[in-house]
């Protein structure tokens, strides 16, 4: 799997910030859907607060807001 990072462009921060951040969840929390759910989110949200909207498939805007439904359902039933 790590063999792959060398193909991510690090010098774009729009590509760069999600691919480490999902790097990086997955072996914190155990858990490989949490990690790609926090990639689609922060890909998502970089990619709007950078005004490309354009850039994100329309099903990642889908599969993104699914993600953040899902990590915010348990947390507000608290």
């Amino acid at each position: 799997m790590m063999t792959s990072v060398r193909f991510i462009p690090w010098d774009r921060a729009d590509e760069a910030i999600p691919a480490f951040l999902t790097i990086l969840t997955l072996p914190l929390t155990f858990n490989i859907s949490y990690g790609i759910g926090f990639g689609f989110i922060s890909y998502v949200l970089i990619k709007l607060a950078r005004g490309k909207p354009g850039e994100v498939h329309p099903l990642l805007y889908v599969a993104a807001a699914l993600f953040a439904l899902a990590f915010l359902v348990p947390a507000l039933q608290q």
